[in-house]
């Protein structure tokens, strides 16, 4: 390690792990202060509480997104008939108009196709 040897500061230097000599001459207090300003500086986009947040809901959903099907499951069996159902009664409503039609006009014409 360069720190026990006998060569000179800027080798010591350059040995240094977080690669940014001049953190280990800076002052604690002056640290301390200049990482509480730059956290205020923060959007809260870059905060480590959004990112928390932005999980536990993109987990929940995940969650839910298995879960309300499983439960529910029964209920789309019926789906098939349940819309061929409401097809016949749109259906039945559209004769119902046309022939009302039909009657309100009365001329002979048939516009029934």
């Amino acid at each position: 390690s360069a720190k026990g040897s006998t060569a000179g500061p800027a080798l010591r230097r350059q040995g240094s792990r977080r690669g940014v000599p001049l953190l280990e001459t800076v002052d604690p207090a002056v640290k301390r202060s200049l990482e509480r300003c730059v956290a205020r500086t923060l959007s809260w986009a870059h905060r480590r509480l959004s990112y928390l947040i932005a999980l536990g809901v993109l987990t929940s959903l995940c969650a839910l997104s298995i879960l309300y099907p499983a439960r529910h499951a029964t209920a789309l069996d019926n789906i098939a008939p349940t819309l061929e159902q409401a097809d016949r009664a749109r259906y039945l409503a559209k004769a119902l108009v046309h022939m009302a039609r039909e009657l309100v006009i009365d001329d002979g014409f048939n516009r029934q196709t």
